[in-house]
């Protein structure tokens, strides 16, 4: 191998790539033991995803002096905790610039714009926006300025603040049926950018690789967060996840934790009172913070599409097989992983609670309730 000094600034910024996927693979290989069959499968599959999502957000779409929103997950996973039910669009900035972003809202439950900056741990959110604090138009339409000088603040709910350390925004969607929900429109201009557009040289593409490392090292640790919870399984908590601080979330979005461990004859049921949100949901991850084969199994339940008790309440079954009870999560294939409760835009709501049971009681029960009937 060549003397890595040697090597020009783009190869040197690959090999610091190569480094990172070897040290991930070492790290995924030394828990390979801990993992049932299907886990295995998916192990290294997680690490792809991480490098597909880091190229996606850091490399392709990385120009902010030429912005464009793109999908950050493509249609066939979700990955970093991600909800099946949200749609995640990212653009990059500058606060070497001013941005008009325009648009249309949709119809998704919730709409909102982020934006971050990085730190040393993490991201830092500088600014944010969210649909109830903006201004449309009756056709949905939008208008927003993205700058750093804050005369451009004197039209609240239509100013994005930017900082030296802003590298892009993200626009956030949750949807009560994701097939069917008419998504944003989203057009972004610079406005006191250059006309012509310039190819990355050497230099650039070497800042874009590194950029796509920190995006690679944060996709592929977004399950290690659980290693605080496996003392404690099959239960809610409102611990941090091990992030920067600064991070925060996209406002009115509140989130409680878990995670779940459950042999093929049990099966955790997750009950409370509703919040008083317009969108709560359950999702489940694996190890790997994925949302395990969203496309053909039912891995998530949001409050449209939850069948409620006769006193009002929720009660969600997470089993390997179907209890024969509504409100079925299907865990079927792995040994344990994550469990997100997240509402938006409700007051503080109570973790839900959770008990292990015989999955042979609930389908007692279920045959008991078609006896009734």
């Amino acid at each position: 191998m060549p003397d890595p000094a040697a090597l020009s600034p783009a190869s040197q910024a690959w090999h610091r790539f190569l480094d990172d996927l070897r040290a991930s693979t070492e790290r995924v290989d030394a828990a390979l033991a801990s993992m049932n069959d299907v886990e295995r499968a998916v192990a290294h599959r997680s690490l792809m995803r991480a490098a597909i999502l880091a190229a996606n957000t850091a490399l392709e779409n990385a120009d902010p002096a030429h912005p464009y929103f793109a999908v950050i997950d493509p249609p066939f996973f979700k990955t970093g905790g991600n909800s099946p039910d949200a749609e995640y669009y990212q653009a990059p900035l500058s606060s070497d610039y001013t941005y008009r972003i325009r648009g249309r809202r949709g119809d998704a439950a919730f709409f909102s714009f982020q934006v971050y900056a990085r730190t040393q741990r993490g991201y830092r959110t500088d600014s944010s926006l969210i649909d109830r604090d903006m201004h449309f138009d009756a056709d949905g339409r939008f208008e927003l300025l993205a700058s750093a000088d804050p005369a451009d603040a004197q039209a609240p709910g239509s100013w994005l603040r930017l900082t030296p350390e802003t590298f892009g925004v993200t626009v956030r969607t949750y949807a009560h049926d994701p097939t069917t929900v008419v998504p944003p429109t989203l057009e972004i201009e610079v406005v006191d950018g250059p006309a012509r557009f310039t190819p990355a040289d050497e230099k650039e593409m070497a800042r874009r690789i590194d950029a796509m490392r920190f995006q690679y090292r944060f996709f592929s640790t977004a399950g290690e967060w659980l290693a605080t919870m496996r003392d404690t399984p099959n239960r809610f908590e409102l611990r941090p996840m091990p992030l920067d601080p600064e991070m925060g979330f996209a406002t009115a979005v509140q989130y409680v934790r878990g995670v779940w461990s459950l042999a093929p004859d049990q099966a955790l049921v997750v009950e409370g009172e509703p919040p008083a949100a317009r969108y709560w949901m359950l999702q489940l991850d694996d190890r790997f913070a994925q949302a395990f084969d969203h496309r053909h199994r039912r891995v998530s339940l949001n409050d449209a599409q939850v069948v409620l008790e006769p006193d009002g309440r929720y009660r969600i079954v997470i089993a390997h097989a179907d209890p024969g009870l509504p409100n079925w999560l299907d865990a079927g294939g792995y040994g344990g992983g994550a469990m997100t409760f997240r509402w938006v835009d409700g007051p503080e709501a109570s973790a839900p609670s959770t008990r292990v049971v015989p999955l042979a009681e609930l389908r007692a029960e279920a045959e008991r309730r078609a006896g009734h009937r």
